[in-house]
């Protein structure tokens, strides 16, 4: 019989001191611990006092509708708006076992969630009205995400049925006997303005801009020129080809488009500051060649309503670029927009 050698007492010793600290790790970490998991609130329920608590119904009635404001599309942007939350999606810890009706989840850029984003630009008092509207029965608005939590926490106390959770919500009736406070929000706006744009790319009165090539300056507002149909304007960052999709009204209902004007938008490229003339092209799905489109300083703003392809990707691609002083420029030159560090050869603006 062969001995073992010393190097094979060594993988023993060594297999069994990994086995000994795995048992170990497993047991501080508190996986052994079944009696304590199934006691967690996890697995309890919610807390009474929480929104989830609050709005918890017995399983045969049917889903509470609730509007979840500030409004967030999915997937959100890489940043926590609310004081409140503690992660990205702490939001779904907010939802009762049993369910709701809500307005959170949409990811494809849909008209909902066109809808949605387009009301939480225009702030928080537009976006209860459409809840209203479209048939939601609660408000609850996230006190840590507004710049005014203490205001609506006081105004909370004047609502015939309106509570304020242990989590920072403040649940509010969507019904037309109980809506007067809807008129209160005048003032109150979320700390991020532009959170529900950011978030899966930058959409407004049907058009949808592709995610990740175009941007806001910090701190700057979607909204150029508020009013009954507001201006907005956003930038195309320095890239060969840009994109954008434009629905048809066919592909929207009567109350969605009638919502987003579609059916009376307007389109416009304009030319960033610190640029003497940029030389762009329309590519249309399947036409050649493509529309030119010329934007200079002194005709920096060209109308492209009529030009873009509806129900279909419409790419704006740069063919040529000069300088204020009229020289041949490269799109690694292009002027930095102010407020920003990124550099751009035109924005689009959108009625």
């Amino acid at each position: 019989m062969t001995r073992p050698q010393n190097k094979d007492y060594g993988l023993v010793f060594f297999g069994l001191l990994a086995l000994w600290i795995g048992i170990e790790l497993v047991y501080s970490s508190g996986w052994l611990s079944i009696r304590a998991i199934l006691q967690s609130p996890i697995r309890t329920g919610p807390k009474a006092n929480s929104i989830a608590g609050l709005l918890q119904r017995p399983h045969q009635a049917p889903p509470p509708r609730v509007w979840f404001a500030p409004y967030t599309s999915f997937p959100e942007p890489g940043q926590v708006e609310s004081a409140w939350r503690s992660g990205v999606y702490d939001t779904f810890l907010a939802y009762p076992p049993s369910g709701v009706a809500s307005n959170y989840g949409a990811m494809k850029l849909g008209p909902a969630d066109l809808l949605f984003s387009q009301a939480s630009s225009q702030g928080l008092a537009q976006e209860a009205r459409l809840a209203m509207d479209l048939g939601y029965q609660f408000f609850a608005l996230d006190l840590g995400a507004i710049n005014q939590g203490g205001k609506i926490a006081a105004l909370c106390k004047t609502v015939p049925s309106c509570q304020v959770s242990s989590d920072g919500y403040a649940l509010l009736p969507l019904d037309r006997a109980h809506g007067a406070w809807i008129g209160s929000l005048g003032g109150v706006h979320r700390l991020y303005p532009d959170f529900p744009q950011r978030a899966a790319g930058f959409r407004w009165a049907g058009v949808v801009l592709q995610p990740d090539q175009w941007f806001l300056p910090a701190g700057s507002d979607l909204v150029i020129k508020p009013g009954p149909r507001p201006l907005v304007r956003v930038w195309a960052r320095a890239m060969s080809s840009n994109a954008l999709y434009v629905y048809r009204d066919a592909d929207l209902s009567v109350p969605v488009a009638s919502r987003l004007h579609s059916r009376q938008r307007r389109i416009w490229l304009s030319l960033v500051p610190g640029l003497g003339r940029a030389d762009l092209c329309l590519q249309l799905p399947g036409k050649h060649p493509c529309s030119p489109i010329r934007l200079a300083r002194n005709q920096p703003r060209r109308e492209i309503s009529s030009l873009v392809s509806l129900g279909q990707v419409t790419t704006i691609i740069i063919q040529a670029l000069y300088g204020p002083g009229g020289e041949a420029i490269q799109l690694n030159q292009s002027p930095v927009v102010p407020g920003s560090q990124e550099q751009a050869v035109f924005g689009v603006e959108i009625e």
